[in-house]
Order: C-alpha cells, then sequence, then structure tokens
C-alpha cells in the first residue's frame, strides 16, 4: 500500500469518526431541548393544579421520570462521544446537577402545596 492510499484511508477514517461524533452532539442537543420542554411543562402542570387548588406532586411525577430518562440518554450519548475521543465522561458530575434539578422541583411544588393550603 502507498503513502497516498495509507493517507487516504486514514482521512476516510477520521472523516467517518467526525460524522459518528456530530451525530451524537445533535442527538444530544435534541434530548437536552426535550429535557428544556419537560421542564417548562412541569411549570404549566404546578401552574395548573394550583390554580385547581389540587396536589401536584403526582401531577408532576409523570413528567419528572420522563425528563429522567431524557437526562439518562443524554448521559449515554456523552459517554459515547467521550469514547470516540478516547475519554471519560464525568457522568457524575451530571448525576448532581439532576439531582439538584429534582430537588429544585420538588421545593417548587412543596410551596404550591403549601400555597393552596393558606387559601
Amino acid at each position: 500500500m502507498t503513502q497516498l492510499q495509507r493517507t487516504t484511508k486514514d482521512l476516510g477514517k477520521k472523516a467517518g469518526q467526525l460524522y459518528e461524533a456530530q451525530k451524537i452532539r445533535s442527538k444530544i442537543s435534541s434530548e437536552e431541548q426535550m429535557v428544556q420542554k419537560l421542564k417548562a411543562d412541569i411549570g404549566n402542570v404546578i401552574f395548573e393544579k394550583y390554580k385547581e387548588g389540587a396536589e401536584v406532586e403526582e401531577a408532576l411525577k409523570r413528567v419528572l421520570q420522563e425528563i429522567e430518562q431524557h437526562l439518562d440518554i443524554i448521559d449515554g450519548y456523552k459517554d459515547a462521544a467521550a469514547e470516540m475521543k478516547g475519554r471519560k465522561n464525568l457522568s457524575g458530575m451530571w448525576k448532581s446537577c439532576r439531582q439538584k434539578c429534582l430537588l429544585f422541583v420538588h421545593t417548587v411544588a412543596l410551596y404550591a402545596r403549601l400555597g393552596t393550603r393558606e387559601s
């Protein structure tokens, strides 16, 4: 195999890797957008349930579980992207962020529930 053939083969391989990495980044972005939409849905659920005077925790459970699923998918994509680059993903950091998000949502739900009791 000549040097030109090896170089061409290597460039083709790198192009394929770049394409796959871009596909993963696109999937990550799509999942992150879905998480943002679901977070907005949480706000809408809290507000509507608050207006109706109902308990909000059960109404939020489905949305919270869906957010958790999308965050897990994102972690998987980030792991795959990191493997392609030969690095490990800091998934523990993402789990910590996810826990803070859920704590915030539970705090808002509790506040909404307490607000309906005072009415």
